[in-house]
């Protein structure tokens, strides 16, 4: 039953970009008015966070949660200092963003991501058969196809396979609760901070790492 309830949230993230697609079309006010509308973020952090709590029993019971602890803070780190890197390496200066994003739902979002295709994912895969390296492979795939953007051409294909990379490297050597950590700082480091715009450079759209995954 676990692994049953585990396909139905992992099918349910699968289907969020057609989703986010009709959300964007319609205006769904909030239970406490226009702040609160639902927009096509928070439509895919609650819909993301509802796939997880389905596939959450096949997880408590059969992924690592922690393994080396004490390795947590060294990834969480790690992955605030990516998007900052990208932006220092195009000659960036880094600030704080004026307007965040929407900050209440992001790190449940986060740690739902890391629960679907770093733990579910890989254990539904071994569970019909599929050898550890190929689930793995083939849950990283799919998680990077979700989160590439078609306009983004390589460098953004690179940044979420770098980005995928580590939070695997987390799961593997740290556990679980490690991924999770790496996803929430990485997520709030891209919230919270933004490049300070090149405006002799005619101050063009900033990398794609300042999308919230």
């Amino acid at each position: 039953m676990n692994m049953v309830l585990a396909a139905a949230g992992l099918t349910l993230h699968l289907t969020e970009p057609a989703q986010i697609a009709a959300v964007a079309k319609m205006k769904i006010p909030g239970p406490w008015g226009a702040r609160s509308r639902i927009t096509t973020q928070r439509h895919y952090d609650l819909a993301t966070t509802s796939a997880a709590a389905l596939a959450l029993p096949a997880v408590i019971v059969d992924a690592t949660w922690v393994s080396h602890p004490l390795l947590i803070p060294v990834w969480a780190g790690l992955a605030i200092l990516l998007p900052c890197a990208v932006w220092w390496g195009s000659s960036r200066g880094i600030r704080v963003r004026r307007h965040s994003t929407v900050l209440s739902t992001l790190p449940a979002a986060a740690a739902g991501e890391e629960v679907l295709w770093r733990a579910a994912a890989p254990l539904l895969l071994a569970h019909w058969g599929i050898p550890s390296l190929a689930s793995i492979a083939a849950s990283a795939a799919v998680f990077i196809a979700l989160h590439y953007r078609r306009n983004a051409r390589t460098a953004g294909l690179a940044y979420i396979a770098l980005f995928t990379t580590i939070t695997w490297g987390a799961m593997v050597m740290s556990g679980l609760v490690a991924a999770i950590a790496v996803h929430i700082a990485h997520n709030l480091a891209l919230a919270l901070l933004e490049p300070i715009k090149d405006v002799g450079a005619g101050g063009g759209p900033p990398p794609l790492s300042q999308d919230i995954w």
